[in-house]
């Protein structure tokens, strides 16, 4: 219940009864924690808790969280606006705990810390509040990727057509393709296929680019071997 607890004890002799009032408070203590890989780009999600460890339930309890500038937000159960997110929660009862979590994407600046130390309760009916709850915070790390691709034959007649089908790999954010056939001819995509005329030795290079712009290249060779013209024997 939301109500303070009254004790009444009569006095008969004054004809007066006394009150003793049991008034209850409640107290907040916020805490926060991410889950994600802190790789550049990537998504990652914050959850905050809030706990009443006060003996009286509070109402209309409002949590905000300033977000830090490294952070762009994307979605939660709270309200965002100019880099703040707020929530407010009807009711926490006495040693309850609720949790409001968001989540969105880091930038791409690796090595840089990103600091999340401005959420708290900023208002309640009860007038229970907290200050910042603890920093969270963390590094930017760079992403790792592996580019990698298969071919269909590795050596082929002058005029002969070469399949690519990329085998790439990232932490990253999303990976986009581009192919160099070491002849002046390009193309982009997850797979290729590209005919060589000439002949002669050729390195196809395919780059995999992710959303910060981190890449990794991976170079093959593609023979195109040499006509050999046999010309029939004319006996005279």
């Amino acid at each position: 219940s939301s109500q303070p607890d009254v004790d009444i004890e009569p006095d008969y002799e004054n004809n007066l009864s006394s009150y003793l009032l049991n008034v209850g408070m409640p107290a907040f203590e916020v805490s926060k924690e991410y889950t994600g890989s802190r790789v550049a780009g990537t998504e990652i999600d914050y959850s905050i808790t809030i706990t009443n460890t006060g003996n009286y339930a509070s109402t209309t309890v409002h949590l905000i969280d300033i977000l830090p500038g490294e952070f762009t937000y994307i979605e939660g159960a709270g309200t965002y606006s100019a880099g703040k997110v707020e929530w407010t929660i009807p009711e926490i009862e006495p040693s309850e705990s609720v949790e409001r979590s968001f989540h969105g994407t880091l930038s791409c600046e690796v090595g840089t810390v990103v600091i999340n130390e401005h959420y708290r309760v900023d208002d309640s009916v009860q007038g229970a509040v907290t200050q910042d709850g603890d920093p969270v915070s963390f590094s930017i790390i760079a992403p790792t990727i592996s580019a990698g691709f298969n071919v269909s034959d590795s050596s082929v007649e002058p005029g002969g057509t070469v399949s690519f089908s990329n085998s790439s790999s990232t932490n990253g954010t999303n990976l986009t393709y581009t192919w160099n056939f070491g002849d002046g001819g390009s193309a982009s995509g997850t797979t290729a296929n590209h005919t060589l005329k000439e002949p002669g030795v050729y390195e196809v290079t395919l780059t995999a680019t992710d959303g910060c712009g981190f890449s990794d290249t991976e170079v093959k060779t593609i023979t195109v071997k040499e006509l050999k013209l046999f010309l029939p024997l004319v006996v005279k």
